[in-house]
């Protein structure tokens, strides 16, 4: 009985393949067309998470109500979700290209310099909250990072990711090493010691001019640590990266950090960079973030001024959204807006 129906599905299928291959083949040709990758990345909505659980303050104070990392869903472009991008309104697409400081960058470039902007983001939003609290907060040490490297006009033997130890013997930050190299001439080559992939080499620069500058042709990122009391650790997940949530950040490690509670019971969501000084900085895809920030029943969005606190005015309006927008362009003012709440 068994080999009679394993002889008919034989037969069946056998029939199919002799008059229905040409559907078959064209079934699979348009699978590995719909999900050929293309140079975009996709960008099809937001929402918002919780940051009490990313931020750990020893003995911290709690809070009625929360401050919320607001993020957009972002993934590599095949051809299916690129064309869609251009029927369906909620989805956006970036070039890949629009992410490179030189056009050598490749996707690990890209990957390493976004998860650095986000511990440079942490860095700073740990120094600011520190410091507006009156809390002991010191810089430990100062780690230097090339983030891109021009190979279109320029010899450098340096590699993205490599740690900078010092040049010509000494230990510069970014600042220091543009001052640096514009007191040398073109053709001088200076020796450069780097920690790459674990171990430490020596190499040789040359300097060259570009529009009357002396440079090396490479682009530097400073991350810096600081020693705190009380203790903290801050957690993001490994597929989160980026600088848009120093804002938020910032405010929940200083609601932990002081008795009073900032967040007066509301539920707050926003994005923004936040630099060493306190300056709140705009952010991409910030549409998308107050999406989410809605969907995520959100009482307060907190957004950079300009244009991004321009663009969601605009949308909020246009869709009639119910959340209080406040637009802020450093961490003081975020406070002063945020204690006139009721």
């Amino acid at each position: 009985m068994f080999y009679k129906l394993l002889k008919k599905a034989k037969i069946s299928i056998f029939e199919f393949l002799k008059y229905d291959y040409k559907y078959l083949v064209c079934l699979i040709l348009v699978s590995i067309l719909c999900f050929y990758p293309v140079n975009y990345y996709i960008i099809t909505g937001g929402g918002i998470s919780s940051m009490d659980k990313r931020v750990e303050v020893e003995d911290s104070y709690s809070s009625n109500g929360s401050f919320n990392l607001s993020y957009v869903r972002e993934s590599d472009g095949v051809l299916l979700t690129y064309l869609l991008s251009y029927i369906i309104p909620s989805f956006e697409r970036n070039s890949v290209d629009d992410y490179k400081y030189d056009s050598n960058d490749n996707i690990e470039d890209i990957l390493f310099r976004n998860k650095l902007s986000l511990d440079i983001a942490n860095s700073n939003a740990i120094k600011v909250a520190y410091s507006k609290a009156n809390k002991n907060v010191s810089l430990v040490d100062n780690k230097t990072y090339v983030v891109s490297v021009n190979h279109d006009s320029l010899d450098c033997p340096l590699r993205a990711k490599d740690q900078i130890l010092e040049m010509d013997g000494q230990k510069l930050n970014s600042s220091l090493y543009r001052k640096y190299i514009q007191s040398l001439e073109e053709g001088v080559k200076i020796k450069v010691s780097v920690l790459r992939n674990g171990e430490e080499l020596d190499v040789e620069c040359p300097i060259y001019k570009m529009e009357n500058l002396s440079v090396l042709g490479i682009y530097l990122m400073d991350l810096p640590l600081y020693e705190v009391d009380p203790s903290i650790a801050v957690h993001f997940k490994k597929t989160e990266s980026g600088p848009s949530a120093g804002l938020i950040t910032t405010l929940e490690i200083y609601n932990q950090l002081v008795k009073e509670d900032i967040t007066k019971g509301l539920k707050i969501a926003g994005t923004g960079t936040i630099d060493s000084l306190g300056n709140v900085g705009e952010i991409g895809g910030v549409e998308h973030k107050l999406i989410g920030a809605v969907h995520g029943e959100a009482d307060v969005f907190l957004v950079p001024m300009g244009e991004n606190y321009e663009t969601v005015l605009k949308i909020a309006k246009e869709k009639k959204f119910k959340i209080r927008i406040i637009g802020v362009s450093t961490f003081d003012e975020a406070l002063e807006k945020l204690a006139m709440l009721k």
